[in-house]
């Protein structure tokens, strides 16, 4: 998602993060004004998610577009990359799977590249794998990130809990990813 080359300067940096804010200025109008018309089709937990919780102004709405468009960001860097970064923005994680990476690395480059500076929303895509934190943007970014169709089983049933409890929604993934990763030798979050 993100170029592996150090991002441009001056005028096509500007232009690229013009054009990215803008995007998701327009998009979270959409789902503010249009709501269910513009996103009915759209059955990624994401949108679904969206939908349906009380982000109640367009700002909120922005946010969460902003999260959801860069929270994996720099997941396809190589191992090596992303080693080199986390040196410089998490160096108390390098001990981890590198498969956890992504989500300090993306919030770093979100911010200190491409010069996007709100909390909330890095805050979201810095804790989107482990989903520890307790604010309802990071618990959106949390869930539709382990919710999304391509992990290849069914999350209706979790879709439906967190649209009626966030919280409870993301404890409940939580302790299925923990007992997940404990089953796979992995380290659990």
């Amino acid at each position: 998602f993100f170029r592996q080359a150090p991002f441009p300067r001056g005028r096509t940096r500007r232009w690229l993060t013009r054009f990215a804010v803008t995007a998701a200025v327009i998009c979270a109008a959409s789902i503010g004004t249009l709501g269910a018309m513009v996103t009915a089709h759209l059955s990624h937990p994401f949108f679904v998610l969206l939908r349906n919780l009380s982000l109640s102004s367009a700002f909120e709405r922005f946010e969460a577009l902003i999260a959801g468009l860069f929270h994996d960001g720099t997941k396809k860097w190589t191992e090596e990359q992303s080693y080199s970064l986390m040196k410089k923005c998490a160096p108390f994680a390098l001990q981890r799977d590198p498969a956890v990476f992504h989500q300090y690395t993306g919030a770093y480059y979100l911010e200190h590249v491409l010069g996007y500076r709100d909390e909330d929303v890095l805050r979201a895509i810095r804790h989107h794998v482990d989903g520890d934190d307790p604010h309802d943007l990071s618990r959106i970014i949390y869930l539709a990130d382990k919710l999304d169709p391509s992990r290849g089983y069914d999350s209706a049933d979790m879709i439906e809990m967190a649209k009626k409890n966030l919280k409870k929604a993301v404890e409940a993934e939580r302790k299925i990813q923990i007992e997940y990763l404990h089953a796979e030798g992995k380290e659990a979050v």
